[in-house]
């Protein structure tokens, strides 16, 4: 196990970041999201669904949790592409320790509104 010193000098476990320990991450994702795909498709999907679990560090739960209800609603490709174009927009530039700990106003509003075009959230926004 690594350790580094945060922001503010306290030495934090980097597996610390995750939401979902990978431990229960693996199964979820396995259960949840890939027996949902045939065979063929399954090695390409589970490629995708680690990438994003793993660009959403600090945010893994919420990234899990809309590519779950995409599946159910057949829209896979669709969120796959919001969460991937969200993360090089914005995300991508804050450090997971950041994301962990420091909750904010642009990726909370990104996943209140993931939530509510899948019908599952109140369509009251923040702004």
């Amino acid at each position: 196990m690594y350790f580094l010193y945060g922001i503010f000098g306290i030495r934090m476990d980097t597996e610390r970041y995750f939401q979902v320990p990978e431990e229960k991450r693996q199964p979820f994702i396995e259960r949840r999201i890939l027996s949902k795909f045939s065979e063929e498709r399954r090695m390409e999907v589970a490629g995708i669904v680690v990438r994003i679990v793993e660009n959403y560090e600090g945010h893994d739960i919420n990234a899990l949790s809309v590519l779950t209800y995409a599946i159910g609603q057949g829209r896979f490709e669709e969120f796959t592409s919001r969460l991937e174009a969200f993360y090089k927009k914005d995300l991508q530039f804050r450090h997971p320790e950041q994301r962990a700990v420091i909750r904010d106003f642009r990726t909370e509003e990104f996943f209140l509104r993931c939530y509510e075009d899948l019908g599952i959230a109140p369509s009251t926004r923040l702004t």
